[in-house]
């Protein structure tokens, strides 16, 4: 089996990525068996795939770096003021009530802009969903978890806009996963799923889930932050226990 990696861009203007391959794999399957690649309802289609979503992806994706990074260096520079500040009165070998609470309002400005920074980064993610239709679903969910990260398993512990936010939608009658992101769409079916483990390679608990695309030697690897109700979800979905490493 043959784990998507990082390829050549085939669209203008995108990027390698390491979903590329399996992209590939999922149109060649969809035109051999003459599918829609942009239905709505991509459970339809009967296949493990995956296909890039509607919208332009890398362009939010740039935005909500450029927001963050914004944000934070505000905060840091807040930090930066009120350790000043503290050193100010130590120099000073007193204290000095105007410099002290000058002090303490900047260490709160950079947590408001840190917690700020957070809230606006789930609304962004959750408004951009909703407007290319990732919100939706086209059957009722078993189970239903939204604002999913999905991550390249090999750059996983990089800081950083994740690969992916997905919701993900659990049909357990038809022993599938649908996950609708910001920048791809996916189904996985569970008898396609090639393994599904949870393991800690270096800071944090991780899911790993890798199936085959549309019957074929291609595989898809994806790495998820561990939680109880994501690998809930999951075993619903592939109607197995996950796996720990």
């Amino acid at each position: 089996m043959i784990e998507s990696a990082s390829a050549a861009p085939d669209v203008a203007g995108v990027p390698p990525d390491f979903r590329d391959e399996a992209v590939a794999a999922s149109l060649a399957a969809l035109a051999q068996r003459h599918l829609p690649s942009d239905a709505d309802d991509l459970t339809s289609l009967g296949l493990s795939i995956c296909l890039r979503a509607r919208g332009d992806a890398q362009r939010f994706k740039s935005g909500v770096r450029v927001r963050l990074k914004v944000t934070l260096i505000t905060a840091v520079v807040s930090f930066a003021i009120a350790k000043l500040a503290s050193a100010g009165i130590r120099a000073h070998g007193r204290f000095n009530v105007a410099v002290d609470w000058i002090g303490g309002i900047f260490v709160s400005l950079a947590f408001i802009f840190l917690i700020v920074a957070v809230a606006v980064y789930q609304r962004d993610v959750r408004r951009y969903l909703r407007t290319i239709g990732a919100a939706r679903f086209p059957f009722k969910p078993t189970v239903l978890r939204r604002a999913v990260e999905i991550s390249n398993p090999l750059t996983a512990d990089r800081i950083g806009v994740p690969d992916d936010i997905v919701n993900v939608a659990v049909d357990a009658e038809r022993k599938l996963l649908l996950m609708e992101g910001y920048s791809h769409r996916y189904v996985v079916r569970a008898e396609d799923v090639h393994a599904f483990y949870t393991s800690r390679p270096r800071s944090r608990r991780r899911l790993t889930l890798t199936y085959r695309i549309a019957g074929t030697t291609t595989a898809l690897k994806l790495a998820f932050p561990y939680t109880l109700t994501l690998a809930e979800a999951m075993e619903t979905a592939f109607g197995v226990a996950v796996q720990y490493k």
